[in-house]
């Protein structure tokens, strides 16, 4: 059974929170397993706007992750790129991953870049930015036990970047939704599963054995274990981390399109498509899926595409995001 505390150090420029374990409401097996709650009983799922789980968890966001967030959300004709280079100069870890990203082939820089700076001049602002956050998001396996499934962390980072990658091609490419946002949304609409896995990193661990190909589990899944899923929490981790408000309100209703509110619904839907689609494609099942098929065809009619023409295009950008993936957490 995992601990009733966690013991927890701030790592560099991380923003703490209160560190409490998260009650999800099955009951111990016996001393040492957990079984899941078999009651007849309908949980509901947990919202942001409901009471706060008190032994609730959240890993510690990096505090360069949380202002350049910030940043982008308000961006106008002119973004502060001098502020971003302070922002990212502020934090040596962060800085030297970027840097570090920035000089890989996958960029195909001529001569070596030496300075955030000089970095968003050749690459331009958002670009910078997008690093910036991905290099934080990655860096976030610090705040993580060492006993915390490394694994599993890696495959929830790839997959979270991934999507944030095929959302912005989607929207680039069809010219639909906020392309400032889509990246950021991306990169944080599976976060919750990383507040799974900080909580209880074995119980959650068995979910993604339970599949036979131990790829991530579903939300139902989740939601039969825990009692809540992925979306839920990552609306309440968007919140408790105080980013801006569209993310916790994509994120909690990306998975369920019917619940969205309409301000939302453009990027909401493109991250589904995008999430469907990069988990089959690392399945090998895609796009014949159901829960795929139906969320790039959703997508298709909001931007009046053919469903096909999505499809292929999804298909023909998968390389290349594999790549910027492999470049992003550094393998």
């Amino acid at each position: 059974m995992c601990p009733d505390t966690r013991r927890h150090i701030c790592i560099g420029s991380f923003t703490c929170t209160t560190h409490l374990m998260v009650d999800y409401h099955y009951q111990p097996a016996d001393n040492t397993d957990f079984a899941p709650d078999v009651s007849n009983e309908q949980k509901p799922i947990t919202r942001p706007n409901e009471t706060p789980n008190p032994k609730l968890s959240f890993p510690p966001l990096p505090t360069t992750v949380a202002e350049v967030t910030q940043l982008i959300d308000e961006i106008d004709e002119e973004p502060d790129t001098l502020q971003l280079a302070d922002i990212v100069d502020g934090d040596p870890v962060v800085a030297a991953a970027v840097l570090r990203r920035i000089n890989s082939a996958y960029y195909g820089m001529r001569r070596r870049i030496g300075s955030v700076r000089k970095a968003v001049m050749l690459l331009g602002f958002l670009e910078v930015a997008n690093i910036v956050m991905t290099a934080g998001m990655v860096e976030l396996e610090e705040a993580f036990a060492a006993d915390s499934q490394p694994e599993i962390f890696d495959e929830i980072t790839r997959i979270n970047i991934g999507v944030a990658q095929l959302s912005r091609e989607l929207v680039k490419h069809y010219n639909h939704a906020d392309y400032n946002r889509i990246y950021t949304t991306g990169l944080l609409h599976g976060v919750g599963r990383l507040v799974l896995l900080y909580n209880e990193p074995e119980a959650y661990a068995s979910l993604w054995a339970d599949n036979e190909d131990r790829t991530v589990p579903s939300i139902e899944q989740e939601r039969t274990r825990f009692g809540t899923d992925h979306a839920s929490l990552g609306a309440q981790a968007a919140d408790e981390w105080k980013l801006p408000s569209f993310i916790a309100n994509t994120i909690r209703s990306y998975s369920d399109l019917d619940s969205v509110e309409e301000e939302h619904r453009e990027i909401a839907t493109v991250i589904a498509a995008a999430s469907c689609a990069i988990r089959s494609l690392a399945k090998g099942t895609f796009p014949e899926d159901l829960k795929t098929r139906t969320a790039i065809h959703q997508f298709a009619e909001m931007v009046d595409i053919d469903t096909d023409e999505v499809r292929r295009l999804i298909e023909a950008k998968h390389g290349d995001i594999q790549r910027y993936v492999s470049t992003m957490v550094g393998s």
